[in-house]
């Protein structure tokens, strides 16, 4: 009979501790352990973007950058004037800090941007686990 007992309790016991650690998950908010891009500003002329570092280790955001927009076969790259160039400035973001980019549609594409759906993506540099990679993080947004 104690057994029987036993085991009822046991079984409760385990559904309550799945109950709570269920509700826990919920309630707890998950750090991300990435970087953040918000598209912050938006027009025909101009796109600004925020990145935020939450990766726990000093990135180095590129000034390249890639922007793409939305068509029927799906993202289309938009292509730079000719003479353009990036510049060869070398930057760094520690934890937790956040950064900005600008991009003028005149002076990196030769037009403004049409009213659509865009994609954003920054690239950026991270060392994890003794190794350097680039990544990239992208935003989608829309211009009237």
């Amino acid at each position: 009979m104690q057994n029987a007992i036993s085991q009822v309790f046991s079984g409760i016991f385990s559904r309550m501790i799945a109950a709570i650690l269920t509700l826990i998950s919920f309630f707890t908010v998950a750090k991300p352990d990435n970087v953040i891009l918000t598209v912050t500003s938006v027009s025909p002329e101009s796109v600004t973007v925020e990145f935020k570092n939450n990766t726990g280790k000093t990135i180095s955001p590129e000034q390249r950058f890639l922007l793409e927009e939305k068509t029927t076969g799906g993202w289309a790259e938009i292509p730079f004037v000719e003479d353009f160039y990036w510049n060869d400035i070398a930057e760094i973001c520690p934890p937790t800090r956040t950064g900005a980019r600008t991009v003028n549609a005149e002076r990196c594409f030769g037009h403004p941007l049409s009213p659509g759906d865009y994609r954003f993506t920054l690239y950026y540099t991270c060392e994890t686990a003794g190794e350097t990679g680039t990544r990239s993080v992208s935003a989608e947004f829309r211009v009237e």
